[in-house]
């Protein structure tokens, strides 16, 4: 559970610098604020103006945080902890499976004997002879 808290208290840190780190330049800041802004218009009224200024500052937007450093650090962050964490998990050795084939023979054969008992049963009382 510890290792858990860990990566959430790594990752917070870093996804909010990286917030800060984008917020504070004033042209980020201002295509954080324009594309929500659209995105309000285009809830609001539809899908009518804007659309394409809305995409080109949503595909802005993205740049802007991916080439941000802390959100580099984060994915790969993420991706080094979810190679430690399922490594075990990849590479255990396989123990030997052990069958008990006569203890499955046994259970078929009792449930075999169950219909055959059942059959003869259902022809009795039907009165058919085999």
């Amino acid at each position: 559970m510890w290792k858990i808290q860990i990566f959430i208290f790594v990752e917070a840190v870093l996804l909010t610098l990286a917030a800060i780190t984008i917020l504070s330049i004033d042209f980020s800041r201002f295509v954080v604020l324009m594309v929500l802004f659209l995105l309000l218009l285009y809830y609001y009224f539809g899908k009518q103006k804007a659309n394409f200024l809305l995409i080109a500052l949503s595909v802005l937007l993205f740049f802007i945080v991916m080439l941000n450093p802390f959100v580099i650090a984060a994915i790969l962050f993420a991706v080094v902890y979810g190679l430690l964490i399922a490594y075990p998990y990849m590479y255990k050795e396989n123990e030997a499976v052990v069958f008990d084939v006569e203890e499955d023979t046994k259970i078929r054969q009792e449930k075999l004997d169950g219909l055959v008992i059942y059959n003869i049963f259902q022809n009795k009382v039907e009165g058919i002879e085999i």
